[in-house]
């Protein structure tokens, strides 16, 4: 009775994780989707190379259009986090030109002065 008990749990857990479907790319983190990712097309790859002689059934076909599209869709969520780092280190490096440009004019220089002088500083720290 007990092997049957365990054999439904795990049945039950099986068909609620395949109802559930894909997890969602903006939950994962940029590692899980960087796998998810490595795995789809490792799929995508084997069945691609099947010969051609071997008939594709609907159901793979199905799924090997879904699976393109779920890839699609991890890749835009990593590009989408990419961006949105660079986006933010620009930020920061227009806060830190910002607040030495009034730090300069607080100790007299006019704006265009101290524009240049903080430009000329960055580009020196850049290069």
């Amino acid at each position: 009775m007990l092997i049957i008990g365990v054999i439904v749990v795990f049945l039950l857990v099986v068909f609620y994780g395949k109802s559930k479907g894909a997890p969602a790319p903006n939950e994962m983190s940029s590692s899980a989707i960087k796998y998810r990712i490595d795995t789809e097309l490792a799929w995508m790859s084997k069945y691609n190379n099947l010969p051609f002689g071997t008939p594709k059934s609907e159901s793979l076909e199905r799924m090997y259009k879904e699976k393109s599209l779920y890839v699609e869709e991890l890749m835009m969520e990593l590009k989408k986090r990419e961006f949105s780092l660079n986006t933010s280190a620009i930020e920061q490096e227009t806060e830190t030109i910002s607040k030495k440009v009034s730090e300069l004019m607080a100790q007299g220089l006019s704006e265009a002065e101290a524009i240049s002088e903080t430009l000329k500083e960055w580009s020196k720290r850049s290069n």
